[in-house]
């Protein structure tokens, strides 16, 4: 207890653990006092004779009769009559309530004891900075110095001067065991404004960035929550942070908001990511942005943060605050303030600067250890020095860590017990872990906590937390990381890991099923036990947990740690097992990160299959062949990825699992028709098509990261267009596009619109194909999709020069396609595109180059149908510079490779274009013969532009007249391409 609590005619002083009857001190053991404080306290609340005994006598069995001989000293001390109390009342044979009058003066001791004084300067700064921001101009502002420097004491004080009205959302980042979350003390803060809110800024969250509320469960339906998370599945980062952006500047417009994060020091990356992306925008914002952090850690976090710092302070964001230790006038300041009638306070501030050079924390806990140890006392209201003391200059301990330690020393030896346990639990903790660890109740923890809380500034209560079984718990936090320290430190290595398991066991048993925001922390206190295996485990909860906010950088951190976990594990299959489950995590942020080509991705994958293969019935078999197929095919190697699609249909339908069926059918369809088999692919996209579930559905978005219907839909629409089905062709491709904003994934209704627009493009029906890639485009940047977003912007390329807008057309496609040169492998599709966009512009001797280099694709991986592509281009290139037999030698490859594939739309474009070529009589007859033939087998689409073209060459031949084909063929060399030097 401190300060001073009125119980008229008596006060208890919590200072010197004295009672009082105006100047007249009354006699009361120790005990006894403490009894009585504790009674007080809880003023109207019947209290337990098991509760009384818990909290007084922890750890030690003490009979009832020792707390009824402290009630009847309490009595005979405050005249108070049993039968008719005053003051303690008797309930029944249940224990004792305290029923007198209390009128406190802790809020006046309080007020010495944390007297403020100083940092004038930095109050102003900080008001400045809030100024701004309330007219609307973003504000940063980071304080710094060493530990105890007062930081928190500043702002503080700061909140208490200038901030009302004002929206204050608080996040602390904490060192703990295993590592922080993802976003971590910015979710803490909206977490608690929203608790308090009462609704409405969940509804505010939900109308402007719903990506918050999926991270935070309790505020909205499971329901609700699953379809966020779905929407946001397979996002980038950048999206994410501009949904959180948007989120924090929702809240700002609504009411002025001043952010603060302490303790940046201990900051997660995405944290800082967020505060500099938050200080980049330049729109008005009523926003103050507040983070404390300590100029002195060595800790890696806080070399980020002071880069972050720099850098926007270099931009003009961001303002720095430095404090130094407090002046010497202000330490007497101090002093005079909490001891205002001590003749020695000159020479007593003197000391205290002296030894701590104006650090707060320090001078304050030197103080209160002179207090606690007897060397100030308060006889009669009025301070002084003990009789027989030493010189003041004697009394002040020499260091920060023999303050600590005699403060500790102080108390009870079971209070310390609890307290060193909640030192290994973290800077904010609560009673149930605790009291799991120490094997004792949550409520003798709290009753301890509730004493350490009264009595001094460790500890400081921080509201209830109820976990995900149900279980309640009060939650305390440390006043500062050096009391946590101090208490960590106490306990020896024999002790430290029976400890940590039993609050990891605590933990796991709370949050069984739910883990994922607590993940981090149960694989460093299971690592702490020794207990590797379960460590490595939680290694893997954490990775997808932090893979669900687009951290990929961390999930990886956490894979890597776990996979160093294992290496303490002797071989055996469940160590097999966890390192299987670590990579196919972790395969999903390296494929981010280092995109789908890289050799590590490759690499995860093969130590994948050869895990699956030494453990014969791998339930990620699937999932890993999955990853290698989709390696394969974007690397361009049509052949391997049928391979493995091939052993995913053997595997699927020995397992008889329809959704996995759906998956197989779904990635063999694509590779096949992508390989030349139209016949063979529409046969599996049909099937998958049909066997389709919203079962089948999550697990494609699981393992390709879309929904394999949108996909099969948009693929069976280029295979039936191919195949000379072109009406069917568009329906099928617009029930693409329908379904992908039907499922509500971004990347499913970006690659429905891509799919709808090539084919639109195929149909030379550009203004469409415009339409769709820029849809395309709008969903992948507005999610931070590249790889899509990139092949948009070639569509988009290809549709305006199509169009007419030869330049602009060919120079969107040149620049998507070498910066998807940068994300990953071109393939020869990649190629094709490219090549067909700049023919379209004009441009013959750069599509040309780009032909080359779809060539030399299929030279590396094998024959593909967009072999039939290279030769039409390669022939109207040719028949451009004017060599005619080389363009008819490629057009009549690309005639016999359609037929095997049977590939009518193609043979049909390819007969058009030899057609047009110079020719003799005889050729062009023959010609004529073939194109009518293959025309002929056409029973639908008869509308679109190569059935109408053909039918009116065929008709004009009919009737002698000459041709426009023909007569433009007269003027091929005319149409040479322009130099372009933009492939070379």
């Amino acid at each position: 207890m401190r300060g001073v609590i009125h119980i008229p005619p008596y006060r208890l002083d919590g200072e010197t653990r004295t009672l009082w009857r105006g100047s007249s001190q009354i006699p009361l053991r120790a005990k006894s006092f403490t009894v009585l404080a504790y009674l007080v306290r809880s003023a109207g609340h019947v209290l337990s004779k098991a509760e009384l005994l818990s909290a007084l006598w922890p750890g030690v069995h003490v009979a009832d009769a020792a707390l009824k001989v402290c009630v009847r000293e309490i009595r005979r001390a405050l005249a108070d009559d049993a039968g008719a109390p005053r003051f303690i009342e008797t309930v029944g044979r249940v224990g004792y309530r305290f029923v007198g009058e209390t009128a406190r003066d802790e809020a006046r001791a309080q007020a010495a004891g944390d007297a403020f004084v100083g940092r004038t300067a930095e109050l102003e700064r900080l008001g400045s900075a809030l100024r701004r921001a309330l007219h609307g101009r973003r504000q940063f502002v980071f304080v710094t110095g060493e530990a105890g420097i007062g930081k928190t004491a500043l702002l503080q004080r700061f909140r208490q001067v200038h901030l009302r009205g004002v929206t204050v959302a608080r996040g602390q980042c904490v060192e703990q065991a295993g590592g922080d979350e993802a976003y971590g003390p910015l979710l803490e803060a909206i977490r608690a404004l929203c608790s308090e809110d009462g609704g409405h800024l969940v509804a505010l969250l939900r109308r402007t960035t719903p990506a918050w509320l999926t991270y935070l469960p309790g505020l909205i339906s499971d329901h609700e929550r699953l379809t966020l998370a779905r929407e946001l599945w397979g996002t980038g980062q950048q999206h994410l942070l501009r949904g959180l952006v948007g989120g924090l500047e929702a809240i700002a417009a609504h009411e002025p908001l001043m952010l603060l994060i302490e303790d940046l020091h201990w900051s997660d990356r995405p944290t800082l990511e967020l505060l500099t992306a938050l200080a980049r925008r330049t729109e008005p914002a009523r926003l103050l942005v507040v983070g404390t952090y300590r100029s002195e850690d060595t800790a890696v976090a806080t070399a980020s943060v002071a880069s972050t710092v720099a850098e926007l302070r270099l931009r003009g964001s961001a303002d720095e605050i430095a404090l130094l230790g407090l002046a010497p006038a202000e330490i007497g300041q101090y002093v005079c303030e909490r001891f205002p009638d001590l003749a020695q306070s000159k020479e007593l501030a003197s000391a205290v600067w002296r030894q701590t050079e104006g650090n707060p924390l320090y001078a304050v806990n030197t103080l209160d250890r002179l207090v606690a140890d007897g060397a100030l006392i308060r006889p009669q209201g009025r301070w002084r020095l003990a009789p027989g003391q030493r010189p003041v200059a004697d009394l002040v301990p020499e260091t920060l860590a023999a303050t600590l330690r005699a403060q500790v020393e102080a108390l009870h030896p079971a209070d310390v017990r609890v307290l060193e346990v909640a030192g290994l639990v973290g800077l904010r903790f609560d009673t149930h872990t605790v009291g799991a660890a120490l094997k004792t109740s949550p409520e003798h923890v709290r009753a301890v906590c509730n004493g350490v809380v009264a009595a001094g500034r460790m500890l400081s209560a921080a509201g209830e937390d109820e976990w995900p079984d149900g279980t309640k718990a009060a939650e305390f936090a440390f006043a500062h990381a050096v009391y946590r320290d101090a208490f960590a430190r106490r306990v020896d290595a024999a002790r430290r890991g029976a400890l940590h398991r039993r609050i990891a066991e605590a933990l796991d048993r709370g949050y069984s099923g739910n883990a994922g925001p607590v993940a981090a922390r149960l694989a460093g206190h299971y690592e702490a036990a020794g207990l590797y295996a379960r460590a490595a485990g939680h290694r893997k909860a954490a990775a997808a947990t932090a893979i669900a906010r687009c951290a990929y950088p961390e999930a990886i951190a956490h894979v890597e740690r776990g996979l160093d976990l294992l290496k303490h594990l002797p071989a055996s299959r469940q160590r097999d097992s966890l390192e299987l489950a670590l990579r196919s995590t972790g395969s999903t942020a390296l494929i981010d990160t280092k995109g789908f080509a890289a050799p590590a991705v490759r690499d995860t994958f093969d130590r994948s299959l050869a895990l699956c293969r030494r453990l014969r019935q791998a339930p990620e078999l699937f999932q890993v062949l999955d990853g290698l197929h989709s390696y394969a095919v974007t690397a361009g190697d049509l052949q391997t990825g049928e391979q493995l699609a091939r052993r995913m249909m053997r595997l699927a339908e020995r397992r008889r699992d329809p959704s996995l069926l759906v998956e197989a059918h779904h990635v063999l369809g694509c590779v096949r028709w992508r390989r030349g088999d139209l016949a063979g692919g529409r046969r599996h996209l049909e099937a998958a098509i049909a066997l389709y579930t919203p079962e089948a559905g999550a697990i494609g978005l699981r393992y390709c990261g879309h929904d394999p219907k949108v996909c099969c839909l948009g693929n069976l629409g280029l295979v039936l267009w191919h195949s000379g089905y072109p009406d069917r062709a568009l329906q099928a491709g617009e029930d693409a596009r329908r379904w992908g904003h039907t499922v509500g994934h971004p990347y499913s209704a970006a690659l429905g619109e891509l799919l709808l627009s090539w084919l639109r493009a195929l149909r030379a029906e550009f203004r469409l194909a415009r339409e769709h890639a820029e849809a395309a485009q709008a969903i992948a940047g507005r999610y931070d999709l590249e790889a899509i977003e990139l092949e948009s912007a070639m569509f988009w390329g290809l549709a305006l020069a199509g169009l007419g807008e030869a330049d602009t057309g060919a120079r969107r496609a040149i620049e998507a396609f070498e910066r998807y040169q940068r994300l990953a492998p071109v393939s020869a599709d990649l190629c094709v595109l490219l090549a067909s966009a700049l023919l379209l512009a004009g441009r013959g001797e750069t599509a040309g180059r780009a032909i080359d280099l779809a060539q030399e694709d299929l030279a590396r991986h094998g024959p593909a149908f967009s072999q039939i592509d290279i030769f039409l281009i390669d022939a109207i290139v040719h028949g451009w510079s004017s060599d005619v037999e080389t363009a008819r030698h490629r057009l009549n490859q690309a005639v016999v490779l359609c037929r095997r594939c049977g590939a009518a739309a193609l043979e049909l474009r390819a007969l058009l274009v030899l057609c047009s070529l110079p020719a003799a009589d005889k050729q062009r007859a023959g010609a004529l013969r073939l194109l009518k033939q293959c025309r002929s087998r056409f029973t639908e689409g008869f509308e679109t532009r190569d059935l109408r073209e053909s039918a009116g060459l065929l008709a004009q031949q009919a009737v002698g007249a000459v041709s426009p084909v023909r007569r433009a063929a007269n003027k091929w060399p005319a149409r040479r391409s322009r130099r372009s030097t933009a492939l070379q």
